[in-house]
């Protein structure tokens, strides 16, 4: 029971390990060594398979924050009443996943797309579960014989899924301090008129806290109000590195009440008065207000309107003729080559309309052109910025550029191939609030304008791994995506899968079966297994076989779309977990055996190295 709990919340992206009844850890570490690692967990729980189950808070678990509602009746305790009385003055915190404690309280869980450290005492009885904390999760049993237990009786993978994220109400609460009273103080309303740009966020940020030094604010609180103003004024926010670097040490170097630092353009907000702070309005609207909307579709079934939808796939398996394809279909106003029976569609308006792409790895004039061709796209519909011209630099996700070409050109789709080109050099990938803050903007232009995001990834090949363990990088794009394909070989023919590995509000779709012929991907029927039944027989068939044999496999695969540049090879191995001795063994074979060759262009800083196939037979064992 407890195990089967525990890998819930791994599969949900969780870090989680034994704890005993009285909340001590059982490993060595606590809440330090907290694993996503499925043999670790089985491993734990082999070992002691009635331990409760601890789960990491913070930036351990996808930025989870839990409001902890603490009861104790003998010390006259109840978080429970004093969150109402805090609400009844700011306002209700929005509905989210609730658990009754062992001992009759609440956890309140949250996501948030910045830091939150633990805190205790924000109110009698409610304290914060941030980086570095840790929650006992349900089903888990209490010292007094108590279950831990949600509030809502469903799956915990349903129940999950009704974790919300973490509005300005929320942080409010966070960085809410009872001994503030001042009327000036940042939550009893302080706001700025409008948006604070680039290029003015660091200055506004340390003016802002020269403000709350001159009103004697306690250092924590600080620390919390800044991150709450850079997460909804700033735009786009300030990294949790660059507020660490830039902004967070002017706490210590300004003094409290120092004149030279006093906040810009404040105002308080509208709304009633009382005890000497304004307070925003407490306006609601009501379920009856609320106009329910049908599912829309850019593609019926496969892909939704407006929303982040994802490709991912090894290189050379197809992921560029397949978004080609489907820009083409885009652009021509007919069905993708997918679509198996389009007569079922019969209230849906196919129209031709504007795609935009953008695309590292392939330059237009050499082969995409081609594809979109021959895919039958019509090419008016169909507009880039190509990596040659210096403003590409400037399309990433949290760029207002990216915003001011919708804004202009108003497309329907936005394809963008891979993800790594368009995240800022400074984020790590693997930091899945800064992967989650980037991402955000996407999901905003989509409400806002109604554009759809089709978006490329790479996938790695661990075995017996599937859904978002097969996913690159950061499992954060899983979870903010709507929609996500994973791409591969069957070891058939020469046949290839599209599998639907996840579709929200609607059920997903059989796996597709195409070829590509002349760089087009033609339709060969559907299937029921999933990108896990192909991964897990590959696995299989991989046994026995050498780290250089695997690797030379995937080079060549690698390499069957054409010449790519080496430092992208090296770093797609990498990603794949090939060590760099290992491909340059590969390589050098290859080379040895005339399967490879290199060419050079350029000079000085200028000059790039290049890798590519240069025998029929190759591309032809690569293709089969």
């Amino acid at each position: 029971m407890m195990l089967d709990a525990a890998m819930e919340y791994v599969l949900a992206g969780f870090r989680v390990f034994p704890v005993k009844q009285n909340k001590a850890p059982y490993i060595k570490g606590g809440v330090n060594s907290a694993s996503d690692d499925p043999a670790q967990v089985r491993a734990w729980w082999a070992q002691w398979p009635n331990a409760n189950i601890g789960i990491a808070t913070g930036n351990a678990s996808r930025g989870l924050v839990v409001i902890d509602l603490d009861v104790d009746p003998e010390k006259g305790i109840d978080g429970r009443e004093s969150l109402r009385a805090w609400e009844a003055q700011h306002g209700a915190l929005p509905a989210t996943l609730c658990s009754i404690t062992g001992r009759g309280g609440n956890h309140l869980l949250y996501y948030s797309m910045q830091r939150v450290r633990n805190r205790a005492g924000v109110l009698p009885g409610v304290d914060v579960r941030g980086d570095g904390g840790y929650i006992v999760a349900p089903p888990s049993v209490h010292a007094n014989g108590q279950r831990y237990r949600w509030c809502e009786d469903h799956s915990i993978r349903e129940l999950l899924d009704g974790i919300a994220q973490a509005d300005q109400l929320v942080m409010q609460l966070i960085a809410f301090d009872q001994r503030a009273q001042d009327p000036e103080y940042v939550s009893n309303g302080v706001q700025y008129d409008q948006v604070i740009p680039s290029g003015q966020r660091t200055d506004t940020l340390v003016s802002f806290i020269g403000t709350l030094r001159k009103c004697s604010t306690p250092e924590n609180v600080i620390a919390g109000s800044v991150r709450l103003m850079n997460a909804t004024h700033c735009q786009p926010p300030l990294s949790e590195k660059e507020l660490q670097k830039e902004v967070l040490p002017a706490i210590e170097r300004l003094k409290p009440g120092d004149p030279e630092h006093s906040i810009m353009n404040v105002k308080p907000l509208p709304g009633k008065k009382g005890n000497g702070s304004q307070l925003p309005p407490t306006t609601l609207i009501t379920m009856t207000q609320v106009q329910e909307e049908e599912q829309e579709w850019l593609v019926p079934g496969f892909i939704p309107k407006g929303d982040i939808s994802c490709i991912a796939g090894d290189g050379g398996v197809g992921k560029t003729a397949i978004w080609c394809s489907i820009a083409a279909s885009i652009s021509a106003g007919k069905p993708c080559f997918f679509e198996e029976d389009d007569s079922q569609y019969t209230g849906f308006e196919r129209k031709p309309q504007k795609v935009m792409f953008f695309s590292s790895e392939d330059d237009p004039r050499y082969s995409l052109k081609k594809r979109l061709r021959l895919c039958g796209a019509n090419m008016d519909n169909i507009a880039t910025i190509p990596i040659s011209d210096e403003r590409f630099a400037r399309v990433k996700f949290n760029d207002p550029f990216l915003e001011e070409l919708i804004k202009d050109h108003r497309p329907t789709l936005m394809i963008f191939d891979p993800l790594q080109s368009f995240i800022p050099s400074n984020v790590n990938m693997g930091y899945r609030n800064a992967m989650r803050e980037m991402m955000n903007p996407l999901v905003g232009y989509g409400e806002k304008y109604g554009v759809s995001f089709l978006i490329m990834m790479h996938t790695n090949k661990r075995e017996n791994a599937s859904g978002r363990n097969r996913v690159s990088d950061s499992s954060d794009i899983w979870d903010i995506a709507r929609c996500f394909f994973t791409v591969g070989k069957t070891g058939e023919g020469g046949i290839r899968y599209m599998s639907h590995e996840k579709m929200n509000n609607a059920p997903e779709q059989n796996t597709v079966l195409f070829t590509i012929e002349d760089g087009v991907p033609k339709f060969k029927g559907m299937t029921t297994k999933k990108d896990r039944d192909f991964v897990n027989r590959k696995s299989y068939e991989r046994a026995g076989k050498g780290a250089k044999e695997e690797a030379e496999e995937m080079v060549l695969d690698y390499l069957k779309d054409g010449e790519k540049e080496a430092s992208d090879l090296d770093s797609y191995a990498s990603a794949l977990s090939i060590s760099a001795r290992t491909l340059q063994r590969a390589k050098a074979d290859l080379k040895k055996q005339g399967l490879i060759g290199y060419r050079n262009t350029g000079q000085g800083e200028s000059k790039k190295h290049y890798v590519y196939l240069v025998q029929e037979d190759a591309k032809k064992e690569v293709s089969s």
